[in-house]
């Protein structure tokens, strides 16, 4: 498919409906399924707004075909809303954030299964969600717990969807635990993410991530206790979720920063020497897998200029005091 010559095809958008009308009401519907799909497939790969514009277009298109047996225009409702979000998160234009709001919440309206509904009001939850991100107002957090909430409920107990619309109400969980101080919002999240790993096969690609998500519940409860029990958990769940990822994973290096930063709180707690010289270690790991031109790698200079000027106030090591400052000042070249 030469996605760039149905560019040039959406450019006149009533041309490109009526030059539909050649095709019959089911290939009308692959065909725009299928443009919808490679431009997000594009998209990803790019991050080109072109794309995220065109994929809009078409999916502006689909709302216009008439209703029948191929066309669940609930669907078409749902995925124009979805492309609505991803463009407001890359551009924050609120009217694309209104209207995917109102379009995921017609969605729901007109559904025509269970599943269908708990699909739309994952999408509206996925809404609410982008709206406080821009507001920070714990009334759109509020809401979109609620849609999540019933996207988990209307879901069966075994269908595929169920461990991600959980993680994804235990994310939103925690959020709100950190804006308002809600302990049972932490504890809810916890349960949560613990039920969205048991639901997933053992050979899932997200349980990586699933597990870092309930690390990070984990870590965020021990903030509020200081309890040994927690960071222990977090700490666990860390390490288990880099045992599940090679190297080569393009998260890895990401989640290796994570386990040091909550190696730390330990070492805080209980002065345990292993823990820091384990923090050092996986810094440098960190370090020695990003690119040098990585947005990433002066946070990983600093942490472990940190964590060395740490074990050098504990053993008076001259050469920690020096790979500190060598650290440090990379860190500072970094952030130029």
């Amino acid at each position: 498919m030469d996605i760039d010559r149905v560019i040039e095809w959406l450019k006149a958008e009533e041309t490109a409906l009526s030059s539909l009308t050649r095709f019959s009401e089911s290939e009308q519907v692959t065909l725009l399924a299928d443009l919808t799909k490679a431009l997000f497939a594009r998209y990803q790969l790019n991050q080109s707004l072109d794309d995220l514009n065109c994929a809009v277009t078409i999916l502006e298109l689909a709302i216009k075909l008439p209703d029948g047996p191929h066309v669940n225009y609930a669907s078409r409702l749902n995925n124009l809303a979805t492309a609505l979000i991803r463009r407001f998160d890359r551009t924050r234009c609120a009217d694309d954030l209104d209207r995917a709001l109102s379009l995921s919440k017609q969605a729901t309206e007109m559904s025509k299964s269970e599943l269908e509904r708990a699909v739309y009001f994952n999408t509206l939850g996925n809404a609410w969600q982008s709206r406080f991100e821009q507001t920070y107002s714990v009334a759109d957090l509020d809401h979109g717990i609620e849609a999540k909430h019933k996207a988990v409920a209307l879901t069966p107990e075994n269908h595929p969807y169920k461990p991600n619309f959980l993680s994804e109400l235990a994310n939103l969980l925690q959020c709100r635990a950190f804006w308002a101080l809600s302990p049972q919002d932490l504890d809810r999240a916890i349960e949560f993410h613990q039920d969205a790993l048991r639901l997933l096969p053992k050979d899932d690609s997200n349980i990586p991530r699933l597990i870092s998500h309930l690390a990070n519940a984990w870590q965020l409860r021990f903030d509020r206790t200081g309890s040994g029990f927690d960071i222990d958990q977090a700490i666990t769940k860390f390490e288990e979720s880099l045992d599940k990822m090679t190297e080569m994973h393009h998260d890895f290096a990401m989640h290796l920063d994570r386990l040091a930063m909550a190696l730390p709180k330990r070492v805080k707690l209980a002065g345990s020497p292993n823990d820091l010289r384990c923090l050092i270690s996986l810094l440098e790991e960190a370090i020695r897998l990003t690119p040098t031109d990585h947005q990433e790698r002066a946070m990983y200079a600093n942490d472990l200029g940190v964590a060395l000027l740490t074990r050098f106030e504990s053993t008076g090591s001259m050469s920690d005091l020096d790979a500190a400052l060598k650290m440090n000042c990379e860190a500072v070249d970094l952030s130029r």
